[in-house]
């Protein structure tokens, strides 16, 4: 049966039970002096837990004295009543407890308070107590199935009386507690900022008719393993054993948050609870309690596993937090070093001193007791702390660390389970393993030859291996030992190493028996620069700014420095920059009027944070002046085709030239040149295949004769017939080769390429330009040929209306008859 349907059969039986009308037993317990016990409390000696009920031992066996029906199912029900006058509430521990399947308990009390278990509840100890429920009159009713595959056990040994009411039944708290200590919702504390971490550690103890104070602290293997340090004296009736057979595992229930909800609040929070503990370590000699609980407490409990020290020497004060006399959780404040002494007398077991600010209580015992790193340094065993600067006494963590010498009475087996030897741990919420690798980190991409920082946190001592894994198999080991306090390790990462998102990095302890992996990360391809700008044959003029570009793959800075000659040891000039970023991707440079003119300098691309990885740009030249520029002034389309207007700059008389016209994709076809400046130059052209995409035309111009002039010239009109029209087309001008008189090469900077799309911009005819062909056009046409008015290319282009690259009387009958629309 699941949980479910195990509550519904509960809801379902329990209406039954409320319709019987058999009467019910009712054992009674003797009458208590309370006025007595209260002064017994008074006069207890320091080191004995506040307690709050008075137990009597029982022994009830509730299928024998109970009252017993069988309803007509065949199902058997036993009730039983225990009374004890003025209880301000009450439980019983069941020395024997065990409810077989399809069957229930519901403990619950005159105060409308229940406790129901089911099978589920059971543990391999058969034992169990209800929570403390309001009133003086407790019920059991015990419901078996004629289903069950068993017989049930319900046997009582002890009834607790409480006549204290520490569980505000009665009274929810008041501003005005007695004590000298603070309300951690006010945490006024001036000596290391905010206590939360801390308070959020401290526990509200019950464990049988006593209370005490509790923290959950960590250990080193940062799995948030839910133990739970209070004092000896909290579980155990004499101080010398360690531990006690009274208080068993349900003995014990543990609140969390018990606490107010603001400065002015007085109520506290019951809600938040584990029951059910085991003892794994104590030692009466510094007091120490080690407790297990059987579940970690929920995420949003916002639990903090406290950290501790364990030093001997005597730690700086920082607070102490607690619950007095079960009062939701209070702190005192203290910035001074205790003195050693013990409670037995000999030896130097515990930690004595006064409080600066604050004071205890009973229930405040167990309490821990922070240095100024908020870390445990003890827990309270007792002293006169309730008054105000009151003296008191916690047993050491550094007494306890090795206390009787077992793992049943010491520390050190549980809080350092990997015995790496640590003196300090810090506190935690979501656990802190002892070596954890901090970088790489999932998704990141680290480079082949490049280097980087192996990064980890640590809270062992000794050395460590690093280990590189591949899809789960080992690669390589990055580094065989460094010491695990450096917290990083320089890796220079092999170029060879296969690219891959499958890595991993673990980190082995070779001290103790502790690693950590990384996540998956990448290793991608080596660090690369490659310099595009200048290339092979550009020629830059001094004092104009030019531009060096580069592509490459990471993103820190370059340094670009500028070399001559072959020789780099022997060749460097200047650093251009010393640093820009490598994202940037070009820099403007302007050459200095004091670089000689020669043909070989380049230039080098230098990552700074690694030299190794650098480029060099092809030779170019360095001139003071450029002594030819070719470029593209423009392109006219029209309804078969166009011109490519070409324009030259000289500063030396040419007199020949030579250059490649590239179309990309290839969509013209070259089919005339006119020259612009009537140079008396030879002029061909020519399709020249290069077996792409591509398409190129060849021009070439010589004379034997005049040079052309220095100037600058609208030079050539190139004629192109196209296909594609409407599509987009790249025209670049390549491989000039431009010469003087005497056949020298003249260094020639080309312009830029010119995208233009293959639609018609000018009208035939249309010389004027407005968007219409009429005697206007005729009329400039005819000034154009006789010399007495200057054409644009644009109207050259227009005029040009047989394309024979040249403007005659021919070109006016023809605009003519398109007036006459023959």
């Amino acid at each position: 049966m699941n949980r479910l349907h195990t509550l519904l059969y509960i809801l379902v039986s329990t209406i039954i039970l409320a319709q019987e009308s058999n009467s019910v037993s009712i054992l009674r317990m003797q009458s208590l002096d309370v006025e007595a016990l209260i002064v017994e409390d008074q006069n207890a000696p320091p080191g004995i837990p506040e307690r709050f009920a008075y137990g009597f031992d029982v022994n009830i066996d509730l299928l024998n004295q109970g009252n017993l029906t069988i309803d007509e199912n065949g199902n058997k029900i036993w009730r039983l009543s225990i009374k004890s006058e003025n209880a301000i509430g009450m439980k019983v521990h069941f020395n024997e407890f065990y409810i077989p399947n399809e069957s229930f308990i519901r403990i619950y009390s005159n105060g409308q308070m229940s406790d129901v278990r089911t099978f589920e509840d059971n543990h391999e100890s058969e034992t169990y107590e209800n929570m403390l429920l309001k009133g003086d009159l407790l019920s059991i009713e015990y419901f078996e199935s004629k289903n069950s595959n068993r017989s049930g056990k319900i046997k009582i040994s002890k009834v607790y009386h409480a006549y204290k009411d520490v569980f505000g039944f009665y009274n929810q708290g008041s501003n005005d507690r007695g004590y000298c200590s603070y309300n951690v919702a006010c945490d006024q504390s001036n000596t290391g900022g905010s206590w939360e971490d801390p308070i959020n550690s401290v526990l509200y103890m019950e464990a049988g008719g006593g209370i005490c104070s509790a923290a959950l602290i960590n250990n080193t293997s940062g799995d948030l393993k839910p133990y739970v340090l209070t004092a000896n004296h909290c579980i155990s009736s004499n101080p010398y054993e360690a531990g006690d057979a009274q208080l068993g595992y349900f003995n014990y229930r543990l609140y969390f948050n018990h606490q107010s909800s603001s400065c002015s609040g007085s109520g506290g929070n019951y809600s938040q609870y584990i029951q059910g503990a085991t003892v794994v370590a104590a030692y009466g000699y510094s007091d120490f309690a080690l407790l297990e609980l059987n579940q970690q407490p929920p995420s949003w409990w916002n639990a903090y596993y406290a950290g501790w020290n364990r030093y001997a020497s005597s730690p700086t004060l920082g607070a102490g937090i607690h619950h007095p006399s079960g009062y939701p959780k209070e702190i005192n404040y203290d910035n001074d070093q205790p003195s050693s002494t013990s409670w037995f007398g000999g030896g130097s077991t515990h930690w004595e001193f006064y409080w600066d600010d604050g004071g205890t209580a009973g229930g405040s015992s167990g309490s821990p007791l922070f240095d100024s790193n908020k870390r445990i340094v003890g827990q309270l065993h007792g002293g006169t702390g309730g008054d105000c600067g009151g003296i008191d006494i916690y047993g050491k963590i550094s007494a306890s660390w090795n206390g009787g010498g077992a793992s049943t009475s010491r520390l050190k087996d549980w809080l350092d389970p990997l015995d790496s030897g640590v003196y300090t741990l810090s506190g935690t919420y979501t656990g802190t393993p002892p070596v954890e690798i901090t970088s790489p980190l999932s998704g990141d991409e680290w480079q082949a030859g490049d280097t980087y920082q192996i990064t980890w946190d640590e809270s062992l001592s000794g050395n460590v291996s690093l280990t590189l894994y591949k899809a789960g198999v080992n690669v390589q080991t990055i580094a065989s030992s460094v010491s695990i306090n450096n917290r990083s390790y320089t890796w220079n990462i092999d170029s060879g190493l296969e690219q891959s998102d499958l890595y991993k990095i673990k980190i082995q302890s070779l001290s103790y028996d502790y690693n950590d992996f990384t996540a998956y990360f990448s290793i991608v391809e080596p660090p690369t620069i490659t310099l595009l700008s200048p290339i092979l044959g550009d020629g830059v003029q001094v004092g104009l700014p030019n531009q060096i570009t580069w592509t490459s793959n990471f993103d820190d800075n370059i340094s670009l420095k500028l070399y001559k000659g072959n020789n780099v040891s022997t060749g460097f000039v200047s650093t251009i920059t010393s640093s820009v970023p490598a994202s940037n991707g070009s820099y403007t440079w302007t050459p200095s009027s004091s670089l000689e003119e020669r043909d070989d300098y380049k230039i080098k691309a230098t990552r700074i944070s690694n030299s190794s990885t650098y480029d060099y740009s092809s030779f170019f030249s360095v001139l003071q002046s450029i002594p030819v520029e070719l470029s593209i002034n423009s392109v006219v389309v029209t309804q078969a085709g166009g011109v490519i207007y070409i324009n030259m700059v000289n500063d030396e008389p040419v007199s020949g030239y030579e250059f490649n016209i590239k179309d990309s994709p290839d969509y013209l076809e070259i089919v005339g040149v006119q020259d612009l400046i009537s140079s008396g130059f030879e002029i061909s052209y020519s399709e020249v295949d290069n077996g792409n995409e591509s398409g190129q035309g060849q021009v070439l111009g010589y004379t034997f004769s005049t040079p052309i002039e220095p100037s600058e010239h609208l030079l050539l009109g190139v004629q192109f017939e196209s296909v594609n029209n409407g599509q987009e087309v790249e025209i670049c001008l390549e491989d000039s080769d431009v010469s003087d008189s005497i056949g020298n090469s003249l260094f020639t900077q080309i312009g830029p390429c010119v995208t233009t799309l293959l639609v018609p911009t000018i009208l035939p005819g249309d010389v004027t330009l407005d968007g219409s062909v009429n005697v206007a056009d005729v009329v400039l046409l005819v000034a154009g040929i006789l010399d007495n008015q200057e054409l644009s290319a644009s109207a050259i282009s227009a005029g040009d209306v047989n394309f024979d690259a040249s403007l005659n009387v021919s070109d006016v009958i023809l605009i003519v008859n398109i007036i006459l629309d023959n």
